[in-house]
């Protein structure tokens, strides 16, 4: 039966040239960090890396069960995730914590990605996606530019609300200058536990950035301007946690 769920759509950018570069050039390294990228995306469909996300507890039968706040559910297709929660605000919690989730994993080996949340009649389990929610992620993630996760307009206790609790309110999610709402790319003190503490994560971002930014390709270069701008708010914002050696770029 369709539940009305929300639904992000989360593609990651330049996978065709990479799998075609590696065809024809396999270097190692850079084989290994792809497959690291797709291992934990696959890895995540089943269980969340690292440690439950955003877990509650429920007695059921006198034991304590672990679950997930907002029923997150998440399916890895080739080069993109689909990510659905219900449609309630423990439910966007979840969604926008799960996308944060994946972009960062995806940053720390150099690969931007582009996404939107939509929200509507939805069927998904581990065989089905299929509904409005899932349809209208597609396509304006299809439509978005820059590399951010942006809010579908139609989703009115969203938008109507903003800026409202957490994580609806800035600088977890702005406005852009289009007028649509995004989650900013670099939650406060949101990193993978390998790279240790948030500065460590954020000093191997800048390289992954300051590379990019060097790219003979226009497009590419414009992507990565935007993670540029993305990273000076982060370090404007919040530059009394962060160590001296982390510069702007």
């Amino acid at each position: 039966m369709f539940e009305e769920r929300y639904c992000a759509f989360i593609d990651i950018l330049g996978f065709s040239s990479t799998v075609r570069e590696l065809e024809i050039s396999p270097n190692p390294q850079r084989l290994d960090r792809f497959l690291s990228c797709l291992n934990f995306m696959a890895d995540e469909q089943f269980e969340s890396a690292y440690t439950t996300d955003l877990p509650i507890y429920n007695l059921e039968d006198g034991n304590l069960i672990e679950r997930e706040l907002g029923d997150p559910r998440t399916t890895y297709i080739s080069d993109c995730v689909v990510i659905s929660t219900e449609r309630t605000p423990d439910g966007f919690k979840q969604i926008c914590n799960k996308a944060s989730k994946i972009w960062t994993e995806m940053l720390v080996d150099g690969y931007l990605c582009r996404g939107a949340i939509s929200g509507g009649p939805l069927i998904h389990d581990n065989r089905t996606i299929m509904g409005s929610a899932y349809m209208n992620a597609y396509k304006l993630e299809g439509e978005a530019i820059d590399p951010k996760v942006v809010i579908d307009k139609s989703l009115s206790e969203i938008n109507d609300s903003y800026p409202s609790v957490f994580p609806n309110c800035p600088p977890t999610i702005e406005r852009g200058q289009d007028g649509i709402l995004y989650l900013r790319m670099f939650p406060f003190q949101y990193f993978p536990p390998y790279c240790y503490d948030w500065t460590t994560y954020l000093l191997r971002i800048r390289e992954h950035v300051s590379n990019g930014l060097k790219s003979q390709n226009e497009r590419v270069q414009k992507k990565y301007d935007f993670a540029r701008s993305e990273f000076n708010f982060a370090l404007s914002e919040y530059r009394s946690f962060l160590e001296d050696q982390l510069q702007p770029l």
